[in-house]
C-alpha cells in the first residue's frame, strides 16, 4: 500500500509537504521524478541541494578516485572530448597562463550583475584568445543563451593601455 502525501489546497493551488524540512511548498519547489505517483520528489530542491552539498563534502575523495579511474579507463572518450574542438582548449590555457604569469586577479564582483561570484572568462571568438568578457556563472548561462547584451564589456586582457584592467585589476607588487 502506497503512502498517502500531505497535501494542502489554498486558493486553487495546491500545497506539498517536504519530507526533510516539514513546510508545505508550491509544486515549482520540487523536482520531477517518475517514481512517485504525483511525480514530484518527497522533499523539495532546497533539501536536495544542502543533502547533494553534504553528501560531496563527506564523499569528495570518493569521487575524485571515481573520476581517475573513469579517466584511466575511458581515455578515448577524454581525449574526444578534449581534442574535439583543439582551438578553445587553446584559447582557455593561454587566458589562464596570461593572466596566472601577468600577476592579473579577476574582479570580485561580477560586472554584469555585480553580485559577489566565483568570476568566469568569456571567449567571444575562441580564435582571438586575448578578448575576454568577465562575468559570473550565472550571467556566462544567460551569454550563452544569448538573454544579455555584451557587446560592451568585452576586455583585450593584451592591451596594456586597458586602464581598467591594468589598474584596477592588476596585482600591486611589494616594494621590497
Amino acid at each position: 500500500m502506497s503512502k498517502v502525501r500531505k497535501t494542502i489546497i489554498k486558493n486553487w493551488i495546491i500545497y506539498y509537504l517536504c519530507s526533510k524540512c516539514n513546510e508545505f511548498k508550491i509544486e515549482d519547489c520540487f523536482s520531477k521524478w517518475r517514481k512517485y505517483k504525483t511525480w514530484l520528489r518527497s522533499s523539495c530542491k532546497e533539501c536536495d541541494k544542502k543533502d547533494s552539498r553534504k553528501y560531496h563534502e563527506t564523499h569528495r575523495e570518493k569521487e575524485r578516485e571515481y573520476n581517475r579511474n573513469y579517466r584511466k579507463t575511458h581515455k578515448d572518450i577524454c581525449n574526444a572530448q578534449l581534442y574535439k574542438y583543439p582551438y578553445k582548449r587553446k584559447a582557455r590555457i593561454s587566458v589562464i597562463n596570461y593572466i596566472k604569469y601577468n600577476n592579473i586577479i579577476r574582479p570580485e564582483k561580477c560586472p554584469i550583475c555585480w553580485e559577489v561570484w566565483k568570476i568566469e572568462t568569456h571567449h567571444i571568438d575562441y580564435t582571438k584568445w586575448n578578448i575576454i568578457v568577465w562575468c559570473c556563472k550565472k550571467c556566462h548561462a544567460l551569454i550563452h543563451r544569448w538573454e544579455i547584451d555584451i557587446s560592451n564589456k568585452e576586455i583585450d586582457i593584451t592591451n596594456k593601455e586597458n586602464d581598467i584592467l591594468y589598474n584596477k585589476f592588476r596585482r600591486k607588487q611589494p616594494n621590497i
